[in-house]
């Protein structure tokens, strides 16, 4: 957690002209509502609104144009002309309000029932902005209900976990399902994010019938020291389809020692067209 004096630095070096001031000020706001507690409802840059309570974290809509950074630039520069924005591991809902302006329909996946809520709350505050469907449901290989692992109240790291991990105050049995099953050929330009702690492996096999047809255009997947990245770099190549990274600098990196590092996010796109991929 950033402190008083951490807050302003992290601000001024990752935006850029006056987003550094209105962000100062932003974030300043949110820093005090967050140490007295206060609940409210915010307006985000791009004309979305979120239901904001202080015990989640919140703090990057209001330190940073681009929470992501380069990647969510990336991810909004390039999905103007998709179906869908399909969001996997939603958590409270802050990456769709934040691409809700950039295509006509939201579909969202979140299992934790604290973390739905917010959802909920997202979607009915956004009804004019994107049509919002939502899946109280984790994203896996198969149907049925797996064990889900939750570190407290509107957490980020939630995630599915092993019968043998099944077990403890903080473990519940939720409903799992697979992105062709949900999905099934209802869009054609699919842009996704996909942020489920170290369970892509099986949420990608879950969607093989989608990557087969190409229909996903953009997919930005997160890597973690548990993903299993062999694995989907082989079924991706099996779709005919390429992983690259957005560097700091905006330009596009497929090297192995620059995609196989562990905590970074990673894209995917059909295998030629990240040439005709708008930079950052």
């Amino acid at each position: 957690m950033l402190n008083l004096i951490e807050i302003p630095l992290a601000i001024f070096r990752n935006n850029r002209g006056t987003d550094k001031l209105v962000f100062l000020w932003k974030g300043m706001t949110w820093f005090l509502a967050k140490r007295a507690g206060i609940s409210f409802v915010a307006r985000l840059w791009n004309g979305a609104r979120i239901e904001v309570s202080p015990s989640s974290a919140y703090s990057g809509v209001f330190y940073f144009k681009y929470p992501e950074g380069k990647d969510m630039e990336f991810l909004r520069a390039n999905s103007g002309q998709s179906d869908v924005f399909v969001d996997v591991g939603a958590n409270v809902g802050i990456f769709s309000a934040l691409m809700a302006d950039k295509t006509p329909r939201v579909v969202m996946f979140e299992p934790d029932p604290g973390c739905f809520k917010s959802i909920e709350a997202m979607a009915a505050l956004n009804r004019t902005m994107a049509e919002f469907e939502l899946h109280n449901l984790a994203v896996s290989d198969r149907k049925g209900q797996l064990h889900f692992l939750s570190d407290g109240a509107l957490s980020t790291t939630g995630r599915l976990v092993d019968q043998e991990q099944g077990s403890g105050a903080n473990v519940s049995m939720v409903r799992v399902d697979t992105l062709d099953n949900v999905l099934g050929d209802r869009f054609d330009r699919v842009v996704m994010k996909m942020d489920i702690e170290g369970g892509e492996e099986k949420a990608f096999l879950g969607a093989t019938r989608l990557f087969n047809e190409r229909r996903v255009k953009l997919v930005m997947f997160e890597r973690l020291g548990r993903t299993n990245l062999e694995a989907i770099e082989a079924l991706l190549s099996s779709c005919r389809y390429e992983i690259f990274r957005v560097l700091d600098d905006g330009s596009l990196a497929t090297s192995r020692d620059l995609v196989g590092v562990p905590l970074i996010n990673l894209f995917a796109c059909p295998a030629g067209s990240m040439r005709s991929m708008v930079r950052v």
